[in-house]
């Protein structure tokens, strides 16, 4: 039974990766060789699935770096958009993977006492229960992700200039620090790293919201312009024949 747990837990874990493989995809140009997409989509499984406990610096900024350089190797695109990938996205890492385990961490005291503590095999098998059911929301929450986001356009993203950028990662800097600051500063305490926690997911939410409204904005802009300019390009066309046509008159 132990065994159907954790290859379901497994599969969960899979799923992020997947997920997290297609958000980046969306957001940065991966490079076009198959084996650099293979181990890409390889290095996306420790970075989303790194387990996060209050007060772990090691892993908190070690999947911050290794998302940071992960990004830079990878993709091939402009820093501004590699670095606004990763202060967008590392807040939902964070937050979601430390809310995950410690909730489980919670219930499993809730649910077992000392003297389970000693029957290894029982709690043993509550553990990797109550551990493969926290990892449920990790999926659901990054299928949201995706679902929000597939409809954005690659080619208008690519529109959105470094201003844009700036703005949107001065939103996400916020959430960005909090976090930081909250869990690995300060004392832990579920009443404030929770809501810090909550609020982050939901202003990451916002932000992708804001950041396909822009990339749409731009999108719509530029076929207006484009419109615009073959509109004026065949008036001018006209013109031209009209002239043409009264001076053979002549």
């Amino acid at each position: 039974m132990i065994l159907f747990l954790d290859i379901i837990s497994f599969l969960f874990n899979f799923i992020n990766t997947y997920f997290l493989f297609k958000i980046l995809c969306r957001f940065l140009n991966i490079r076009e060789q198959l084996i650099i997409r293979i181990i890409s989509f390889l290095f996306c499984f420790p970075i989303v699935n790194i387990i996060i406990y209050a007060n772990d610096i090691t892993n908190i900024l070690g999947v911050l770096i290794g998302f940071l350089i992960f990004a830079f190797v990878f993709y091939n695109d402009i820093c501004i958009r590699k670095l606004s990938t990763v202060i967008i996205i590392y807040p939902m890492i964070v937050s979601v993977n430390y809310l995950a385990q410690d909730i489980g961490m919670h219930i499993f005291f809730m649910f077992i006492d000392a003297s389970e503590l000693n029957a290894k095999n029982v709690s043993t098998f509550k553990s990797t229960f109550i551990h493969t059911v926290s990892l449920v929301v990790a999926p659901v929450i990054w299928f949201s992700v995706w679902q929000m986001i597939k409809r954005m356009n690659v080619r208008s993203i690519n529109l959105i200039n470094t201003k844009m950028w700036l703005m949107i990662d001065g939103i996400c800097l916020c959430v960005f620090t909090s976090i930081l600051i909250i869990l690995n500063f300060v004392p832990e305490n579920p009443l404030i790293n929770y809501p810090i926690c909550f609020s982050g997911i939901a202003t990451i939410f916002a932000s992708l919201y804001m950041t396909i409204y822009i990339s749409d904005s731009v999108q719509t802009a530029y076929q207006l312009q484009t419109i615009k300019m073959r509109h004026q390009y065949y008036e001018e066309k006209n013109k031209r024949k009209k002239k043409y046509a009264a001076y053979i008159m002549i």
